[in-house]
């Protein structure tokens, strides 16, 4: 009934004697029926405002929609132990988690239009304000509150009861490295998640600062978390502690110290970055994969080489003194020149001709069938170069073409 029916039949000036309020007219003059306030077209805006209504209201509601209602205070049974008691309130407290499912439409067709009004629509504001002995979860609700997941504590509130959930202990890197992106969505968290661009490690990262999460041992890094140069050189970092127990310490020049104490120090820091730059050339494959690091490794084509050229320009590297050269590197015949010492060449060409000469000019014995150690022939000779070849391929194959001086260096 609305006011208007009340004016088309006369009785508009009844009906302004109760602010023109049919709820307020109905409820005074027929006091002893039991009117349900929320089920007029439009409910007083004062009715709302007490909870004590508002308790009444969702009282009611629960038993709409077949859910269960709690009150501690009421809980005044006789004849049961304190133990009993604590298990049956727990275990009701447990049945209103079906309050969760509740959404904006089941309030809305049964009247809590005002009530959600008064709650800025937020579903678990009103059952923190009537069942206020429940430890409401906002994330488990169909709609949290749009500002909810924008604070940090709220975060952190979260983080702690999916630590008691997946039995991990906050902060802790070792125990978060295998969570994913569905652990969280599973558990109620996509929003949240959604924050720090689906990334787990960002999330985590940025509530405990204070642990040493590596983007690297979960089990996907952030969305263009190997672009950035800072997080190679974090890896490789982390990495040479994993592998060597050192650091890219030769990735700076060596500081120059006076006196005589001072170039002793200088040479020995020197002998140690030596000997650092010796041992990353060892790094194979698969220590990239076994320490997660093939996605930094494929920013560079597969090449350690070309990464650590990359990231430290002013070390000189040895392309072949790696495990793996990079792919394509020994078609280039000034590549290979690199590799051999132009005198070293010079010197081993000098004693292969004169090897090959002395066996020209050594005359043929007559007594060749008498002599048990006979002279080296032409066939020994044929028979030690095929031999020195299958053995160094690639230096005879090349030889001349190191020498070619024809070719740009």
């Amino acid at each position: 009934m609305t006011y208007d029916d009340f004016s088309r039949n006369c009785g508009s000036g009844l009906i302004q004697l109760y602010d023109h309020s049919p709820q307020k007219l109905l409820t005074h003059a027929l006091s002893e029926l039991e009117w349900l306030p929320w089920k007029f077209s439009k409910t007083d805006s004062a009715f709302w405002a007490d909870v004590a209504n508002q308790r009444r209201y969702m009282h009611w509601l629960g038993e709409q929609l077949g859910k269960p209602t709690f009150e501690k205070d009421k809980r005044q049974e006789k004849g049961k132990e304190k133990k009993e008691k604590e298990e049956e309130e727990a275990k009701e407290k447990k049945s209103m988690e079906e309050w969760y499912s509740i959404s904006h439409e089941d309030l809305l067709a049964n009247g809590g239009a005002g009530l959600l009004a008064v709650h800025n629509g937020s579903s678990y504001s009103i059952l923190r304000t009537v069942f206020p002995d429940i430890d409401w979860l906002p994330w488990k609700f169909q709609k949290t509150p749009t500002v909810f997941w924008e604070s940090s504590d709220n975060q952190r509130q979260y983080m702690k009861w999916l630590s008691g959930v997946l039995k991990r202990e906050e902060g802790v890197p070792e125990q978060w490295y295998s969570i994913t992106r569905e652990d969280i969505y599973s558990h109620y968290g996509r929003p949240l998640l959604s924050l720090y661009g689906d990334s787990p490690q960002r999330l985590l990262a940025s509530l405990y600062p204070n642990s040493n999460f590596l983007p690297w041992e979960f089990s996907k890094v952030p969305n263009n978390f190997w672009i950035e140069e800072k997080n190679q050189r974090w890896y490789l970092s982390w990495l040479g502690r994993e592998l060597f127990g050192i650091t890219m310490t030769s990735a700076s020049a060596p500081t120059k110290i006076g006196g005589g104490q001072g170039i002793e120090k200088e040479k020995e820091e020197e002998r140690k970055e030596t000997n650092e730059m010796e041992a990353w050339y060892g790094v194979t494959h698969e220590d990239f994969v076994k320490h997660n690091g093939l996605g930094l490794l494929a920013h560079y084509h597969d090449s350690f080489h070309h990464l650590l050229a990359a990231l430290f320009p002013q070390i000189d590297w040895l392309p072949w003194k790696f495990t793996k050269a990079p792919s394509g590197y020994w078609e280039s015949i000034q590549h290979q020149r690199k590799v051999f010492s132009p005198a070293l060449l010079l010197i081993l060409l000098l004693l292969f001709f004169f090897f090959l000469l002395r066996l020209l000019l050594q005359p043929l014995s007559s007594s060749s069938s008498s002599n048990l150690c006979p002279p080296p022939s032409l066939l020994h000779f044929f028979f030690f170069f095929i031999h020195l070849l299958l053995l160094h391929g690639q230096f005879f194959l090349h030889f001349f073409f190191l020498f070619d001086t024809s070719s740009p260096a």
